[in-house]
């Protein structure tokens, strides 16, 4: 009897991000990979939202939405605390002044009876704070973007689509031995 094997391929969209990813079935395992695509530059939601569809999706669940208080009333003090207009509500941001973008994203999971389980990932994210910081502060000190990469893979091909690289590999030097 000959081998069955199956595909399938999913489009769908995670913090405003449309991703592709494709999950293959074989008769010994299956492997996933999600694919980096390049992005739009407005794909991004802000971290008032992102809560918000957390605690619905909890709430959905539990029937609570107070599950989430304790997080909600931290992040909003963290945020107010920043905030340059905190102390007027007509103008104050919150958590509506975060924006959270995922620019690509990759992973690759492959299982198969009797081997050990491979599990790689990539991602860049930014977080966009303009505007944020007092103006006091900013003067001296402005934080309009914080990017964020985190990987595990080593594929050349994943590294040079995503721009994944260290600081010596930045700058020529030798890897640390």
């Amino acid at each position: 009897m000959s081998e069955v094997n199956a595909m399938v391929g999913v489009d769908f969209s995670l913090i405003g991000t449309k991703l592709h990813a494709a999950y293959e079935k074989r008769e010994n395992g299956y492997s996933v990979l999600l694919v980096p695509s390049l992005q739009n530059a407005d794909n991004s939601v802000n971290l008032g939202q992102v809560v918000k569809d957390i605690q619905q999706l909890i709430s959905g669940e539990s029937g609570k939405p107070e599950d989430m208080k304790e997080l909600t009333d931290s992040l909003e003090k963290s945020v107010a605390s920043l905030d340059k207009n905190a102390g007027d509500p007509a103008k104050k941001k919150g958590l509506d002044a975060v924006e959270i973008k995922l620019n690509m994203a990759y992973l690759y999971v492959k299982e198969e009876s009797g081997k050990e389980r491979i599990v790689e990932y990539a991602f860049q994210m930014n977080i966009l704070t303009a505007g944020l910081i007092p103006e006091s502060v900013a003067k001296l000190v402005d934080v309009s973007r914080v990017a964020i990469a985190v990987w595990n893979t080593n594929r050349k091909k994943v590294i040079e689509k995503m721009a994944l690289e260290t600081i010596d590999s930045y700058l020529e030097l030798p890897a640390a031995q």
